[in-house]
């Protein structure tokens, strides 16, 4: 009797790491992902970025 508790016990500790792990992934994935929008923005701002400071670096190569 006190095995199959202690069986249960232990699947339900097994589910509750498989659910921290897959929370924890997640969020270090969403982290990435918001990291990587903000340091490189999309290649479709760039001509709306370059018209709007043409006093940028950009404009000495032009």
């Amino acid at each position: 009797m006190a095995w199959d508790q202690l069986q249960v016990a232990l699947e339900g500790l097994e589910k509750l790491r498989t659910s921290v792990l897959v929370a924890v992934g997640l969020s270090v994935l969403g982290f990435i992902v918001l990291l990587w929008r903000w340091l490189l923005p999309s290649p479709l701002d760039l001509p709306a970025r370059l018209q709007a400071s043409p006093s940028s670096s950009w404009g000495a190569f032009s």
